[in-house]
């Protein structure tokens, strides 16, 4: 599972508590996000979990993710959560899967389907939680 993005640790550490089987990366622009996350890790015994500090926009690790999960930002005219989605596309295995929590899900529905299979958006509470597969 690759994590991407704004306060990426959070999430990675949960997943990481939940199935001690999953191997996760967590990549934030963020220092201090990242050094939380390899804190979490450390302080919670996970050894599941790594950390990186990516602010650049380079990509690594190639389709060698099953899944990627991400709450992306929704401001500067989406482009950040479009740079977030153009990363899971690279680092995704076909036939992964992408993950999203958004509270404007107008842009997944628009832009998701030219690259994405399988667009699925459903609310819950004030957010909705967006799904798609790599063809």
């Amino acid at each position: 599972v690759i994590d991407i993005g704004c306060g990426a640790g959070t999430v990675s550490l949960a997943l990481a508590a939940r199935d001690s089987t999953t191997v996760l990366h967590a990549v934030d622009g963020n220092a201090r996000a990242v050094q939380c996350t390899e804190a979490g890790a450390k302080r919670n015994g996970l050894s599941n979990i790594t950390a990186e500090l990516n602010s650049f926009g380079t990509k690594s690790a190639a389709a060698s993710f099953d899944l990627a999960v991400a709450n992306p930002p929704y401001f500067a005219d989406f482009r950040i959560a479009e740079h977030f989605v153009e990363t899971a596309m690279y680092a995704v295995k076909p036939g992964g899967q992408l993950l999203l929590v958004t509270k404007q899900p107008s842009w997944y529905e628009e832009f998701l389907p030219d690259q994405w299979d399988d667009v699925d958006i459903w609310p819950s509470k004030r957010y909705h939680l967006v799904a798609a597969v790599k063809p």
